[in-house]
């Protein structure tokens, strides 16, 4: 059930923010698979504080790349 919940939000991601929410989605899969690099180079794998670390790492990039993108379309908005 996660994994419908999780292809709906970015589908509607990409829907309503085209750009913005390609560049999101490109920005988590690069967070999996640096957390996937450290869990396993580390810590021989995932347990339940790594799982909790990818998510509020994920969560943090995946904000900050939406906001620079906005932030970047609104300031660029003006010379198009």
């Amino acid at each position: 059930m996660e994994l419908f919940f999780t292809v709906v939000s970015a589908i509607f991601m990409v829907i309503l923010y085209p750009l913005i929410g390609l560049i999101c989605l490109i920005v988590s899969g690069i967070v999996l698979l640096y957390c996937k690099k450290i869990a396993y180079k580390e810590f021989g794998g995932y347990t339940g504080d790594i799982c909790g670390w990818f998510l509020q790492l994920c969560e943090l990039a995946h904000l900050a790349a939406f906001v620079w993108m906005k932030l970047i379309l609104e300031a660029t908005k003006w010379f198009l």
